[in-house]
């Protein structure tokens, strides 16, 4: 299980709860954006996610690499789709509008030469709420109903994923300006019990182009490690870098990003001391761990009929 949850959390920091945004207005070299949720309607957002993972680790006793054969040193195929509705309520007096949000379709499998291994099912769907505040610069979210996602991924991860959704700026933006979401997250640490890293990273949207059509962006988002927490962590020489470049497609017609997608390529290097990994079991000499994912993830986003 913990195997799944570290993994799908790694991938899940591709994901994006795409913003639904008011139609550009103005000159064709700018537009204003602001959020539009139209009262008693239903959205659906569906990400797809297919990375391949590759794992190399050296100092392992024999017996311990021998039980890890079956997925070190090779291509490990992780598959990933969400499917998240969002159902929106009557606009109150201040013009705020009321949505719950639910994660109703969760499906993901690890797949190693001919062995594939299922993501656990959710036992029900999992929800939350939020408003889309009165001058559509805001989404506020209550993300305490993902506690139920934790069998799955890392409760921390889940909520700052589901709160990427930035306060826009009051003018508007000019074709060549960016627009930056900043994301904190706590991960566990393979193979290191309770320990935690702390990454930090950005997803950068900058408007390349207007039209009646559709404006599109270019997306890059990245992440590092800031540092690890625990006694081990202060210990272990630790590093993740890198995340993905890719594009985005806004829809003016429907008011919001249509599309997105972004090639991710990220790289994870640990080395712990003889000390460190003795102590967490996993042999007496010095461990060290590389970790590659590259791979696609899509965002897709419309209005469906409730």
């Amino acid at each position: 299980m913990h195997r799944f949850r570290t993994s799908f959390a790694l991938g899940a920091l591709c994901a994006v709860l795409v913003p639904t945004l008011a139609a550009p207005t103005g000159a064709a070299d700018s537009v204003r954006l602001r959020y539009r949720l139209d009262p008693q309607a239903r959205y659906e957002q569906k990400m797809n996610m297919s990375t391949t993972m590759h794992v190399e680790i050296e100092g392992l006793p024999e017996d311990k690499a021998s039980m890890l054969s079956a997925f070190l040193g090779q291509d490990m195929l992780q598959q990933l789709a969400m499917t998240l509705t969002l159902d929106t309520g009557e606009k109150a007096k201040d013009g705020s509008v009321p949505f719950e949000a639910s994660i109703g379709n969760l499906d993901g499998s690890i797949t190693m030469g001919e062995n594939k291994m299922p993501m656990p099912k959710l036992e029900q769907d999992v929800s939350f709420k939020g408003k889309l505040g009165p001058d559509g610069r805001m989404l506020e979210l209550d993300t305490s109903g993902l506690d139920a996602l934790a069998e799955v991924m890392p409760t921390d991860v889940v909520n700052k994923l589901m709160q990427m959704t930035p306060t826009f700026p009051e003018g508007k933006l000019a074709i060549g300006e960016s627009l930056t979401i900043p994301q904190t997250y706590q991960m566990p640490i393979p193979g290191m019990g309770g320990e935690e890293l702390k990454i930090e990273g950005a997803t950068v949207f900058t408007l390349r182009s207007i039209a009646p059509e559709a404006s599109t962006f270019d997306v890059e988002t990245n992440v590092a490690v800031s540092s690890a927490g625990g006694e081990s962590g202060a210990q272990m020489d630790l590093s993740l870098g890198g995340g993905g470049r890719g594009t985005a497609t806004f829809d003016p017609r429907a008011g919001l990003f249509s599309r997105i997608t972004i090639d991710m390529d990220i790289q994870m290097a640990m080395n712990l001391p003889a000390e460190v990994a003795q102590a967490e079991g996993a042999g007496a000499q010095p461990l060290k761990l590389n970790m590659t994912m590259k791979g696609p993830v899509e965002v897709t986003m419309g209005r469906v009929e409730r």
